[in-house]
């Protein structure tokens, strides 16, 4: 095996097993006396054909105001192109500078640099795409 290919080898085994000692199961179900307890209401009451999540609004009906208990779903939008463009502004640009991205090789720096000028000038958002880049910088920085 190459000094390359066993070196990355290492380092994929280390990530994964990085990774798998941080799953965690949710706290819900590994309650084991509330799985118990929810095994013991009636059907009836926990499916309610019209109605998603009959049984929280009824126990919460006297705690809660109408309008909240029954207020439509709503997206929540991430400040995330704010935030590129703000407080995380430096950090972007340093993470995804053309020094730090030819370690590797694998981005064109002219075309990442294009994206990041044209969301700083507001003429398009790639919040999306520049935080995946910065995500990726930082991965293969500590594991590869």
């Amino acid at each position: 095996m190459a000094p390359r290919t066993r070196s990355c080898s290492r380092r994929r085994s280390r990530w994964i097993s990085w990774i798998a000692r941080r799953i965690t199961i949710s706290t819900r179900t590994s309650d084991h006396t509330l799985v118990e307890f929810c095994a013991t209401i009636p059907s009836s009451l926990k499916l309610r054909s019209v109605t998603k999540k009959y049984l929280l609004k009824q126990v919460a009906r006297d705690l809660v105001p109408e309008g909240v208990l029954n207020h439509r779903k709503q997206g929540f939008a991430s400040p995330m192109a704010a935030w590129l463009r703000g407080d995380l502004r430096e950090y972007l640009c340093d993470t995804l500078s053309p020094r730090r991205l030819a370690v590797h090789g694998l981005f064109d720096e002219e075309g990442v640099r294009t994206l990041i000028d044209a969301h700083m000038s507001r003429r398009e958002s790639h919040d999306r795409q520049l935080f995946a880049l910065v995500m990726f910088q930082n991965w293969y920085e500590r594991f590869m």
